[in-house]
């Protein structure tokens, strides 16, 4: 639950500010506000909630006090708020248009609102040949795009981009990039039933090699991440190719609790901690198995921080069903 607040700042008295009027503008129970931000010319306060069961972005007018819903998809535009300092959107310079960010099942993509026409629209651009983009920053003069950019096979890099421009610019590499990306594995986005029905997600690496080749079915991975409402995403995975390319199935399991997928689906962990995300990794290793992708009898669980409870909990509460641990 979120307090979305201004306040009125006094700067006539000199040295620091006081606050004077404050204002609450959001304080509904289990409603959560990420990223409020002014737009250029200050009459209006852009946020993102989850009121409607995903985070979408909406306008609050300053002079009329008026909310207004902007998007409405079903599709995740907020990120964890435990985690400060995160952007997911931005401003075009005059203010008449803001860029953000979709993450669909894992994948980012750039979108774009238009505040004349009241429309929305995925970005064309070169900015399509990365899976992750993130804190994107708009310059204030010229309107180019800045992220933090990577894909399945392209490491993290200081990207730019242009509105109209044909091409994207390379600032910085986060790594050496000596692998050649034929080399990598491309996650896909899967999915299983879980114990009650309800849909579980991941992203599955298979085994890839350009230079050796395997006999019978693969040993696998299957991964938790922590928070334990985070989400595995489809940006840049040294870890997961480290085991893919050596000849491990590698599954990134987003349980039930998982932020991405929904406003219900991250609020199921709730009394359950230690229960559904322990259930989800051990049907998403059968999910594996049954689809012919894993040696059932070689199974490893992997996780820390709040994954390496749930790895802990998944020995505790199924003993022999992994055959090694990393916690």
């Amino acid at each position: 639950s979120t307090r979305l607040k201004v306040a009125v700042l006094d700067t006539t008295r000199g040295g620091l500010p006081t606050v004077g009027r404050v204002e609450t503008l959001i304080g509904e129970p289990d409603v959560s506000v990420f990223q409020p931000q002014f737009s250029p010319d200050g009459r209006t306060l852009a946020y993102i909630s989850d009121e409607g069961g995903w985070g979408n972005l909406w306008l609050y007018d300053l002079e009329t006090a008026e909310h207004r819903q902007l998007t409405d998809d079903p599709v995740e535009l907020a990120r964890p708020a435990w985690v400060q300092g995160i952007r997911t959107y931005g401003f075009s310079p005059g203010g008449e248009r803001i860029y953000y960010v979709c993450n669909e099942a894992g994948f980012d993509r750039l979108w774009v609102y238009d505040l004349d026409m009241g429309t929305a629209q995925a970005v064309q651009s070169p900015l399509s040949d990365y899976s992750s983009l993130l804190q994107i920053s708009v310059a204030p003069d010229s309107g180019t795009l800045a992220f933090l950019a990577s894909s399945c096979t392209a490491g993290g890099r200081v990207v730019t981009w242009t509105p109209g421009e044909s091409s994207a610019s390379v600032w910085r590499y986060a790594s050496g990039e000596t692998v050649s990306p034929s080399d990598l594995a491309e996650p896909r986005a899967v999915h299983w039933p879980s114990s009650d029905g309800t849909r579980v997600h991941g992203l599955y690496y298979p085994p890839t090699s350009s230079l050796c080749t395997g006999r019978g079915l693969a040993p696998a991975i299957i991964a938790i991440h922590g928070g334990p409402t985070g989400q595995s995403t489809a940006g840049y995975n040294a870890r997961a190719q480290f085991f893919a390319t050596r000849g491990y199935a590698y599954l990134e399991v987003n349980y039930r609790g998982s932020t991405g997928y929904g406003k219900p689906y991250m609020a199921m962990l709730r009394g359950q901690w230690g229960v559904y995300d322990v259930e989800d990794a051990v049907s998403g290793a059968r999910y594996l198995v049954d689809a012919g992708l894993a040696d059932g009898e070689r199974l490893v669980i992997m996780g820390g921080s709040a994954g390496g409870y749930t790895v802990l909990k998944s020995l505790v509460d199924h003993p022999g069903f992994f055959k090694a641990a990393l916690c």
